[in-house]
C-alpha cells in the first residue's frame, strides 16, 4: 500500500535536527511504501534488532502478493502504465527505490522493483529499479521489547506523544528516528541529481 507522497513543490522540510534546514525543499517526489505482511507480523512479535531483522522474518506469500499489487497500482496511478497497456503517455520519471536492509523491507523493495520492471519491460532497462539499501530507513529499535508481543508498541507510542526524546525500555527515541530518516532524505535520497 502506497501511504504517502510528497512533491518538491508542495512540501518543505520542517524537522529540526534532521540534517536539513527548515527552508530546504525536497527536490523530488517521494512515496513511502510499508513492507508487505511479514512473518513477524503474523507471529505478532516485534523484530527491530538489525542482527535479527536483516536475516530473519521476511515476507509471507500474502505479503509478496500485496507488494505486487502495490507496484501495479503505482505503475498505473503514478507512471500511467499498466501491464500490456502500451507506451506511457509521457517520458517515464526516474524512479529510485530506497529501502532498509531488514529482510522484510529488502524483499518488499525487490518485489516492487521486479514488478515495475515487468510492467515496464518495453520502456526500461534490466538495470532499472534496483533497490538501494539505506540503513537509515531501518525499523525503529524497540530495545527490551525485541521479540516480544507487538501489542507493546502502544506502550512506547503513548510515551512518544508525551516526549519524543524519551527512550522507554531502551528503545530508540521517536526524535532519533526522525533525525536519522530526515538525514537519509536530506543527504542520501534528496541529494541525488536526477
Amino acid at each position: 500500500r502506497i501511504v504517502h507522497s510528497a512533491s518538491a513543490s508542495q512540501r518543505s522540510v520542517a524537522k529540526e535536527g534532521s540534517g536539513m534546514e527548515m527552508t530546504d525543499r525536497l527536490r523530488h517526489r517521494y512515496f513511502a511504501l510499508r513492507h508487505g505482511e511479514s512473518e513477524a507480523n503474523v507471529a505478532g512479535i516485534i523484530i527491530s534488532d538489525p542482527a535479527v531483522g536483516t536475516v530473519k522474518y521476511g515476507l509471507t506469500e500474502v505479503g509478496f502478493a500485496g507488494v505486487r499489487a502495490s507496484a501495479e497500482a503505482f505503475a498505473a496511478s503514478v507512471l500511467g502504465v499498466t501491464a500490456g497497456g502500451g507506451a506511457p503517455a509521457s517520458p517515464l520519471p526516474h524512479v529510485r527505490i530506497h529501502a532498509s536492509d531488514f529482510k522484510r523491507t529488502a524483499e518488499t523493495a525487490q518485489t516492487f522493483a521486479d514488478t515495475l520492471r515487468e510492467i515496464l519491460k518495453d520502456h526500461c532497462s534490466e538495470e532499472s529499479f534496483v533497490p538501494i539499501p539505506t540503513v537509515e530507513l531501518r525499523e525503529r529499535y524497540f530495545g527490551e521489547l525485541e521479540g516480544g508481543p507487538n501489542t507493546r508498541y502502544d506502550d512506547i507510542w503513548d510515551i512518544d506523544r508525551q516526549d519524543a526524546s524519551a527512550e522507554p525500555c531502551s528503545a530508540e527515541s521517536a526524535e532519533g528516528v526522525r533525525s536519522r530518516t530526515g538525514w537519509a532524505f536530506g543527504h542520501r535520497c534528496a541529494g541525488v541529481p536526477w
